[in-house]
Order: C-alpha cells, then sequence, then structure tokens
C-alpha cells in the first residue's frame, strides 16, 4: 500500500505576525538563492554548504535541510521539464514549418495569378495588397520559427551540464521594469522583492517531536522556530501564531502531535516515532497562508475488476459512464452534463469535483472498477489552426489533466480501483457499436473504455 501526500490549508487572520513572517521571508528567500547558485552552477557537495551555511547565517541545521529540500526540488523538477521544454520547441518549429510552406504556396498561387492580370484590372490592387500581407505573416512566422530554433542548443546544454535556469520572482514581473506600465521603478523594486521573498518552508521528520522540529502545531495554534538572528522577535526564539485551524484536515494535523510509535537508534536509546508534517508558509496578495503537508496511507481498494468496471468518456460539456460486468456484457449507461464555457478556474474545478464525486459514488455503490483514458493534448494544440473551429474550441477548453489529478485523488481517498488505458480508437469504435447498444456514440466510447480497462479488445 502506497502513501499519498494531503495538504490542508489555512489563513493566519492576526495581521500583527504578519511583520515578522516578512522577515523570514525575505531573510529565507536570500539564503535559497545564494544555495541555489552554490548547488546548481557550482556544484558544491551539501556536507560542506551546511557547515558554512550554519556558520555564516547563523541558521539551524534543520533549518538548513528545510532549504535544502526546497532548492533541490526545484533544481530536480526544472531538470526534469527541460526534456519536455525541448521536445515541445521542436514540435512548434515542425508547426511554423507547416504554416510557412502553406503560406508559401498561398503566395506562389497569387503571383501567378497577378502575373496573368493587367494592372487596370479591378481587382489587381486589392490581389497585391493580400500577397503582401502573406509575404509579412511568412516573414513573421520565420522570425518565431528561428528564436525557438536558437533556444534549442542552449536547452541541450542546460540539461547537459545540469544547470537549470530559474528565475526567482517570475520573468512576467521582472520583465515589467521596461514596459510603460504606470509603475515607477521603485514601485517596480518593492513588488519585485516581495515576489521574491513570498514563502518559507519547514520540512518535517518521523524522528522529531511532533513531526517537526522548526514548526508544531497543538489545538490552534503553531510554534515557528525563529532563525536565532531574529530570537528577539518572538518568544524564547519561537513565535506563537494563534487561531489557527486547518478546516478539513484540522484532525489529521492534531494527530501528528502524539507519537505513534517506538525505535531503537544506533546508540541503543529508546526514540519516538511521530507522523511527518511540513509546513509551508505563503503569502498572496498581503496575507499569509500556512500550507500542512502530511503523507496518509492510501485507503485499501474496496472496488475489483473481478465484479466489473466502469468505463467513463470525458468530454468538454458532459462525461458518459458505462456498467459493465466481469465478462465485459454491458448493464446499463448514464451521462452526467455540465457546462464549463465562461468559467472560472474555480468554477470548473468545482464542477470536476462533483463529477468525480458522482464517479466514485457508483462505483463504491456497485463494487466495480473505474477506468479512464490516459488524456494528453498538450502536443495536439499546437496544431490547433489544421483542425475546424469547433474542435480546436473544445480541445482549448479540455481540463484534462486537471481531471485526471482529481479522479485520481477521489479514487485513492476512497479505495476505488482505477485503470487508465489507452484512449486510441475509443471514439471510432463506439460509433460502430452505438447502434447495437441502444446508445449514443459516447456511450459506446464509455463501453470499449470499461472492456479496454477489464482486458479486452
Amino acid at each position: 500500500m502506497g502513501l499519498m501526500t494531503y495538504t490542508f490549508q489555512d489563513k493566519i487572520r492576526n495581521k500583527t505576525y504578519y511583520e515578522v513572517l516578512d522577515i523570514i521571508g525575505d531573510y529565507w528567500s536570500r539564503i535559497s538563492r545564494k544555495l541555489f547558485v552554490d548547488l546548481a552552477y557550482r556544484k558544491k557537495s551539501r556536507k560542506d554548504l551546511k557547515k558554512a551555511y550554519i556558520k555564516e547565517y547563523g541558521i539551524l541545521a534543520r533549518q538548513f535541510n528545510s532549504m535544502y529540500n526546497h532548492v533541490q526540488g526545484l533544481i530536480d523538477s526544472r531538470l526534469a521539464l527541460l526534456e519536455e521544454e525541448i521536445v515541445d520547441k521542436m514540435l512548434k518549429i515542425d508547426m511554423y514549418s507547416f504554416k510557412i510552406k502553406r503560406f508559401q504556396g498561398i503566395s506562389h498561387d497569387l503571383g501567378q495569378l497577378l502575373n496573368d492580370k493587367s494592372q487596370k484590372d479591378s481587382d489587381f490592387v486589392s490581389l497585391v495588397d493580400y500577397r503582401h500581407k502573406i509575404k509579412s505573416k511568412i516573414h513573421g512566422l520565420k522570425i518565431k520559427r528561428q528564436k525557438y530554433i536558437d533556444e534549442i542548443p542552449r536547452l541541450k546544454k542546460d540539461l547537459q551540464d545540469k544547470r537549470p535556469r530559474v528565475c526567482f520572482g517570475t520573468k512576467k514581473l521582472f520583465s515589467k521594469q521596461f514596459k510603460s506600465n504606470g509603475l515607477s521603478h521603485m514601485e517596480w523594486l518593492q513588488m519585485w522583492r516581495e515576489s521574491r521573498s513570498h514563502m518559507f518552508f519547514c520540512l518535517g521528520s518521523k524522528d522529531e517531536t511532533c513531526g517537526n522540529q522548526n514548526c508544531q502545531f497543538d489545538d490552534r495554534s503553531l510554534k515557528l522556530r525563529l532563525i536565532p538572528k531574529f530570537d528577539d522577535l518572538g518568544e524564547k526564539g519561537y513565535l506563537i501564531i494563534d487561531d489557527v485551524d486547518f478546516n478539513y484536515g484540522h484532525e489529521q494535523v492534531s494527530k501528528c502531535a502524539c507519537h505513534y510509535g517506538y525505535r531503537l537508534t544506533k546508540s541503543y536509546k529508546i526514540e519516538k516515532l511521530y507522523q511527518s508534517v511540513s509546513y509551508r508558509f505563503i503569502r498572496k496578495k498581503d496575507t499569509w497562508y500556512v500550507h500542512a503537508s502530511i503523507e496518509i496511507e492510501e485507503t485499501p481498494e474496496v472496488t475489483s475488476p473481478f465484479v466489473g468496471a466502469l468505463g467513463i468518456d470525458f468530454n468538454v460539456n458532459h462525461v458518459n459512464m458505462y456498467h459493465v460486468d466481469r465478462f465485459g456484457n454491458p448493464i446499463s449507461h448514464q451521462n452526467l452534463k455540465y457546462q464549463m464555457y465562461n468559467k472560472s478556474t474555480n468554477q470548473v474545478t468545482d464542477i470536476l469535483n462533483q463529477v468525480a464525486d458522482a464517479i466514485v459514488n457508483y462505483a463504491l455503490e456497485h463494487g466495480l472498477m473505474v477506468v479512464i483514458e490516459n488524456l494528453d493534448f498538450k502536443h495536439k494544440k499546437l496544431f490547433l489552426q489544421r483542425k475546424p473551429k469547433k474542435y480546436r474550441r473544445m480541445l482549448s477548453n479540455f481540463p484534462y489533466k486537471k481531471y485526471t489529478d482529481i479522479i485520481k485523488s477521489k479514487c485513492s481517498k476512497h479505495g476505488v480501483a482505477l485503470s487508465i488505458v489507452n484512449p486510441k480508437n475509443t471514439s471510432v469504435k463506439g460509433k460502430r457499436i452505438m447502434k447495437r447498444l441502444g446508445c449514443s456514440s459516447h456511450d459506446g466510447a464509455a463501453y470499449i473504455i470499461g472492456r479496454r480497462g477489464l482486458g479486452y479488445k
């Protein structure tokens, strides 16, 4: 049985703590940026850096571990994304090459047409203007293509040398200083500094009291260990933050204060074991929030493919579910309708949560395994111009990543077996059997998906 990480959030309501949190965030972020350079570019070892940073910046060993964990995670994630970024840029080069070739064909045809016409013809001037626009379009596309061609060697070298490039504070905000946006340089600089110091992290461990040495939750208060340099900002080296309630996760986080077992150390001492809990303090729009992350064992599966499967065909404005028994025979089908057009991100998330709840509840009621498609249209979106307008709109509004993540989370939380299958030809096969099943093509696709999850063709 695996572990799942659950994160619970709460707002720090008392703003009297904000000044201290701002100071800690600024100091923590400055050290983290220095640590990033030492790790990613100077290739220094963790052991040497730990001794030097504790001595130079007056931080505790556990506080350094938190910084190292955050920075190393940032480096690893950026390196993992570099390969995907290279593939994306190569696909964009292909897309621009396709467009350039198409427009060059149009320009060539217009040139031949103009050769056969006289300047006295009524449409001659309009055709010349149109060809000029086509040539300008080709020139612009070539510039964009060349930009990606020039970037690929740099990205490959960064990946080879394992030296990721990270802009602390975001590139978007950094570029604002060069644009006329109504901000003075001092106003921009203040925003820039706030953006670069908007968070700090406290790493948890199961061999530390309450699962975290630097930050501990007790009832409705957080006890945050300050960096020794700022001990005078709190009480005996700690900042006590009152009125903290993690809403739905209050009970889970509170349990971390109690040990659940013991272990024998190398020096033959008995040590208490706690549930590890990590805290991340984040400032959003001048408001500080605290996030508590704990690892909880996945709920044992209570549904099984030996009972049957529930095939799911997900679309922009409806979800089709098809219940098939363990032999792949059709039992029943349902259609859940909703509307995602002109919805905010939070509204779309709420809709997807409701849909996922309905799917999981049906699967639990009948003991079925849930089967979904492995949807990934990221690269397809690069070639939307080749598709009809209706298809382009559908694909652009398709929240496939969020939908998949929510389904996975709900199934894991409630112990529902989940299978993810190849989506190849599910829609085509669904259209072939829709008349035999007496349903729509989308229901037919859901039926095919359910059978595929059971191992049938």
